[in-house]
C-alpha cells in the first residue's frame, strides 16, 4: 500500500469499529503513545486520549490531539488527556512533581476527562503475566523493577496492597487524590478545549511519522512496509524544534529517538506557544476556517488538498503568514506576487496583507529570525481559550506555577527527587 491507500484502509476500519460501539451506545477511546494519527481517529468519530509524561514532549501530543478534536468535533470526536507514568521501561518513570504538574496542566486544557495510567501495576523483576504460571510467584521476596528515584520502595502505582484484602495509596496515589478531591473542585474551568485559540498552526498529512527512522522501532509509516520516512514527512521535527526554543530535538518527537534515549531524563516542562495541528483536509472540512487565530501557519508533510490550499491563500490575504515546503506552495501565483527572494532557499509571495513564504527547510535562518520574536519566553508554556490566557511558568523541569488571566492558581510545592541516566541505562537520583 502507498500512504493514501493505508490512510483509507485505517480510516474505514476505524469507522466500522466506531459504528459497532455506537450500536451499544458506547464510544471507543484511543490512547495514543505516538504524537500522530489523532486526525484519522478523530475523523472516524473516536475519543482522543493522548499520553503526556510517558516518552512525550508535553506540547506535541496536546497540540495534535486538540487540533484534531476541533477539526472533527462534528463526527463526535472528544478530547481527554492521559498522564502515563511509564518512561523508557521504568515504572513509575516520572517524578511525583511531574505527575502533579501533568494533572494541573490537563485540568486547564479544558479536557472532558483525565485518565491516569495506571492504578496498580506492580513493577517487580521477573514477574509473570500469565495467570496460571504466576500462581507460585513469590512477590514477598521480589525485587523492584526499573523506576524513578521518587518511586523507590513503591510496589504498585497509585495503590499498593499490603494484604489481599486491603490497599493503601502510594505517594503517587496521594497526588491524584489531592487533585481529584481538592484542586479540581476549587478551580472551576470557565471554558472547554473547544474554545482553544492559537498563535501558531501546523497543517500536515497524518502519516504517523514521529522519528521512528532514528529509533529502535520499525520505520513503516501508517503500517505500510512499502513506504519509508522521507524528509518531507520528518520536516515537522524542525517546526517543533523552533517552537520549543530548541528543546525538542530535530531527530524525532519522542524520547525513544536515539538522539535522546538514555541521554535525557524524563521531564514535564517544555517551552511552547499556543499551537494547534490540523490535517491536510482542514479546508474540505471547514472552508471558512480561521485557524483559530493563528498568525503563522506552517504547511508541511507530503500533501494538502486543493480546498486547504485555497483556504491558506485566503488566510494569508487577511494579513497572516504561511510558511510551507516548496511542493506545498501556492499554485497559480505569478511573478508579480513574488515579493522577494531574500536569501537562497526562500521565496516570499505577497498575498493581500499577508505573505506566503516557501522554504527548503523550517530550520532556515530566515524562518528562525522571523518566528523567534513571536515565541513565548523560554520559561513559559502558553495557551489561549476564548478570552482566557493560561500560562504555565517553569520552576524546574517538573514543577510549574500556573496563571489564569495573570492570577496564580496553584500552590508551589517543595521539590521531589530528580533523575538522570546511570551507566546501566537505569534512572538514578540526580543530586
Amino acid at each position: 500500500m502507498d500512504l493514501n491507500q493505508a490512510y483509507e484502509a485505517i480510516l474505514n476500519e476505524l469507522i466500522l469499529i466506531c459504528k459497532e460501539y455506537s450500536a451499544h451506545n458506547l464510544k471507543p477511546v484511543v490512547e495514543t503513545v505516538w504524537p500522530d494519527m489523532h486526525h484519522i481517529f478523530a475523523r472516524a468519530g473516536w475519543i482522543l486520549s493522548p499520553k503526556i509524561l510517558k516518552e512525550s514532549w508535553t506540547p506535541i501530543p496536546v497540540a495534535v490531539a486538540m487540533g484534531a478534536a476541533i477539526q472533527y468535533e462534528h463526527t463526535g470526536a472528544d478530547f481527554w488527556i492521559n498522564p502515563d507514568l511509564w518512561f523508557c521501561g521504568h515504572y513509575p518513570g516520572h517524578s511525583i512533581d511531574a505527575l502533579r504538574s501533568a494533572l494541573i496542566f490537563a485540568h486547564w486544557m479544558g479536557v472532558s476527562r483525565i485518565y491516569v495510567e495506571n492504578m496498580d501495576h506492580n513493577n517487580v523483576r521477573g514477574v509473570i503475566h500469565q495467570p496460571d504460571k504466576a500462581k507460585g510467584f513469590d512477590y514477598a521476596s521480589a525485587k523492584q523493577g526499573p523506576h524513578h528515584p521518587d518511586a523507590e520502595g513503591v510496589y504498585g502505582s497509585l495503590v499498593t496492597y499490603p494484604t489481599p484484602e486491603t490497599f493503601e495509596l502510594t505517594r503517587y496515589g496521594e497526588v491524584v487524590r489531592w487533585y481529584s478531591k481538592d484542586y479540581r473542585h476549587k478551580h472551576g474551568v470557565p471554558y472547554t478545549w473547544r474554545d482553544a485559540k492559537c498563535d501558531f498552526a501546523i497543517v500536515r498529512f497524518p502519516d504517523s511519522v514521529w522519528g521512528q527512522r532514528n529509533s529502535w522501532f520499525e520505520d513503516s509509516p501508517l503500517g505500510s512496509r512499502a513506504v519509508k520516512s522521507t524528509p518531507e514527512m520528518e520536516a515537522w521535527f524542525d517546526i517543533w524544534h523552533l517552537l520549543s526554543h530548541g528543546n525538542i530535538p530535530r531527530e524525532g518527537l519522542s524520547f525513544h529517538s536515539h538522539a535522546v534515549k538514555y541521554k535525557l531524563a524524563s521531564r514535564f516542562f517544555v517551552p511552547s506557544s499556543a499551537t494547534l495541528v490540523f490535517d491536510h483536509r482542514i479546508g474540505d472540512e471547514h472552508p471558512d476556517f480561521d485557524f483559530r487565530g493563528a498568525k503563522v501557519v506552517f504547511v508541511t508533510g507530503i500533501e494538502i488538498t486543493d480546498a486547504t490550499s485555497d483556504l491558506l491563500m485566503r488566510h494569508a490575504a487577511k494579513g497572516n503568514i504561511i510558511i510551507s515546503l516548496p511542493h506545498l506552495g501556492p499554485e497559480g501565483l505569478s511573478q508579480a506576487n513574488l515579493q522577494s527572494s531574500p536569501t537562497e532557499g526562500i521565496k516570499v509571495f505577497e498575498l493581500g496583507g499577508g505573505k506566503w513564504i516557501v522554504t527548503d527547510s523550517f530550520n532556515h535562518e530566515y524562518v528562525i529570525s522571523l518566528v523567534t520574536p513571536l515565541l513565548a519566553p523560554e520559561d513559559e508554556m502558553r495557551y489561549q481559550f476564548g478570552e482566557h490566557q493560561i500560562l504555565f511558568r517553569k520552576i524546574d523541569s517538573d514543577r510549574i506555577e500556573t496563571f489564569v488571566n495573570g492570577v496564580s492558581v496553584n500552590p508551589v510545592f517543595e521539590p521531589s527527587r530528580r533523575s538522570q541516566w546511570g551507566a546501566d541505562q537505569r534512572l538514578v537520583r540526580k543530586e
